[in-house]
């Protein structure tokens, strides 16, 4: 295939086609088949006239009606009823192409198990000292409100245990915009996981996977 390439970042025009064609479906909108530009690598060119760059090509590539949050977590296991977050994180990025991003280290209220600090490194000494999830469940509301919503396999997984969170909390789930699960776009062709993903789309390794923001940010 021809390929294209943008600041170190290579597509085949085949994928480059297939997302804007998803992502098309999705906001019934009519998308240019441009490169998908690595968020960290257009970070480098930040300084000057990058970063209003970054924000105009971001605009031509997906015109929003209205912001995008990818929400990411990391939790005390795999089940979405009983399990807790210890770490979560949003990133947001807006129509004009600014990106904001907020982090929350929670203590769960029970210990975490060996083998889930195993994959995320987040111990009961972590979460000693911090806010449990009642504590910050509106400020993360204020972070969700008015966004539609992308995770990686958060239909089955990060979007029933943060829902469980609230209702915990006895705050409402107020979300109404839509939730994209990019785990069903990728899956065809990248893999199950989130570090095939980026490999196959940024064209590079996933060196932070099982850390709530990397994981948010390249989602």
């Amino acid at each position: 295939y021809e390929e294209m390439r943008l600041q170190g970042s290579i597509l085949t025009l085949e994928r480059t086609a297939w997302i804007a064609d998803s992502l098309s479906w999705r906001y019934n909108i009519a998308l240019k088949p441009l490169v998908v530009e690595d968020p960290d690598e257009a970070e480098l060119g930040a300084s000057g006239g990058g970063v209003a760059m970054r924000r105009r090509r971001f605009r031509e590539l997906l015109p929003l009606g209205r912001p995008i949050a990818a929400v990411d977590t990391e939790t005390t296991g795999t089940d979405p009823e009983k399990d807790r977050i210890v770490d979560i994180a949003i990133v947001k990025q807006f129509p004009d192409g600014i990106r904001e991003s907020k982090t929350w280290r929670i203590n769960p209220g029970c210990p975490i198990p060996p083998e889930a600090t195993k994959v995320h490194g987040i111990s009961d000494t972590d979460v000693a000292d911090c806010l449990r999830f009642v504590e910050i469940a509106l400020d993360i509301k204020d972070a969700l409100r008015d966004c539609d919503l992308v995770t990686f396999n958060g239909r089955r997984f990060d979007i029933l245990l943060l829902k469980r969170e609230f209702e915990r909390a006895g705050v409402a789930w107020l979300v109404e915009g839509e939730n994209i699960d990019v785990l069903a776009i990728c899956r065809k062709y990248a893999g199950h996981t989130l570090s095939n993903a980026v490999e196959f789309y940024l064209g590079r390794k996933h060196a932070d996977a099982h850390g709530a923001e990397p994981d948010a940010a390249v989602t």
